[in-house]
């Protein structure tokens, strides 16, 4: 049989609690676009976070990382950023409008 490991061990590093989490609004760059404010939680390992102070509540992961991501019903997304602009963008050579021209003109 494999080692034994205590209750208080087990509750310690292998179990998150969401009442126990802290989240971050600093956890995708995209957050500090009003309307696309996002919690974001490490639950298990560190996940890939634009917040370096984020700590996960299970710390020893190996190769697994599991994030939770809380919004507002209303809120938007990335993607939505992205259609917003394509459907806004004028070209300043009066073409398509591409990912650096997007960029530019919105």
């Amino acid at each position: 049989m494999g080692a034994q490991i205590s209750v208080e061990t087990m509750e310690r590093t292998r179990v998150a609690r969401f009442k126990r989490l802290t989240p971050t609004t600093r956890g995708f760059v995209d957050t500090a676009i009003p309307g696309y404010e996002r919690l974001i939680y490490n639950v298990i390992g560190r996940g890939v976070t634009e917040d370096s102070g984020l700590k996960p509540a299970i710390s020893d992961s190996s190769d697994f990382n599991l994030t939770l991501v809380k919004k507002a019903p209303a809120s938007g997304s990335v993607s939505t950023i992205i259609r917003r602009s394509k459907s806004s963008c004028r070209s300043p050579a009066g073409g398509a409008c591409t990912g650096a021209t997007m960029a530019r003109t919105s």
